[in-house]
This record gives structure tokens, C-alpha cells and sequence, in this order.
């Protein structure tokens, strides 16, 4: 077990603070998140080999097309929005444009990402 402190696994993985604070706290990874501040506390750290694991089993999934569940509903590649509800990627990419459905892009690197339940119901609703 290789212990990082969150800055140093934040530049080792390039990934923010803020996101290896949740996924401590959703029990993701493994190690230890100190809730108080000061100089006479236990600092936060991480379980590096935890971190690697967690990362290679969602590129896995997101690989296969498998959603990244995140929050309340589903976030699938435009790709896979597309397979799933039969609409092309052009007319996917104009609703989030025009605002009819739920998008994100979490990274640079990344594509976007639908909410699947807004898809479906758009779908539901106007086919």
C-alpha cells in the first residue's frame, strides 16, 4: 500500500482535489480524509494502488459503453445515446444545443456526456 497525499495523487493521476475528496467519501478508494484543519491534525491521504484500480475498472466500463453512473441517473457517450434511442449523433448534439436534454463534459480529454433519462423521455414524449 502506497500512501499519496491528496496533492500529490492529484498531479500523479490528474485528477482534481475536489473529485478525490468524493471518492473517498463515496468509499471508491481507500484511505483516510481528515475533516479538520490545522497544523496539529492527521493529514488526508490515499491508497495510490486503490486509485489505480479504480481508474483502470472505469476506463474498462467506459470502454465496453457501459454508462458512468454518476449522482442520480446515468451518463452514457453520445455514441451510446445514440445505439440506445435510435436518434443520430447530429440530432443528439442539436438537442443539447437547443437545451432539450441534460450534457456534460467532465474533462478536456473527454467527450460529452448525455443524461440518459432526459433522452428517453424526450424520446417518450415527442416520438
Amino acid at each position: 500500500m502506497t500512501r499519496l497525499s491528496i496533492s500529490e495523487a492529484s498531479k500523479k493521476f490528474g485528477l482534481s482535489r475536489t473529485r478525490l475528496y468524493d471518492l473517498l467519501d463515496r468509499n471508491c478508494i481507500s484511505g483516510f480524509r481528515s475533516f479538520q484543519r490545522g497544523r496539529n491534525v492527521a493529514p488526508s491521504w490515499i491508497d495510490a494502488d486503490s486509485l489505480e484500480k479504480h481508474i483502470e475498472i472505469r476506463a474498462e466500463k467506459q470502454r465496453m459503453g457501459a454508462p458512468v453512473i454518476v449522482g442520480d441517473g446515468a451518463y452514457v457517450s453520445v455514441r451510446v445515446a445514440a445505439e440506445k434511442t435510435g436518434f443520430s449523433r447530429g440530432y443528439i448534439y442539436r438537442l443539447v444545443r437547443q437545451g432539450s436534454i441534460s450534457s456534460k463534459r467532465p474533462a478536456k480529454k473527454t467527450g460529452l456526456l448525455i443524461y440518459l433519462n432526459d433522452l428517453k423521455k424526450f424520446k417518450k414524449k415527442y416520438t
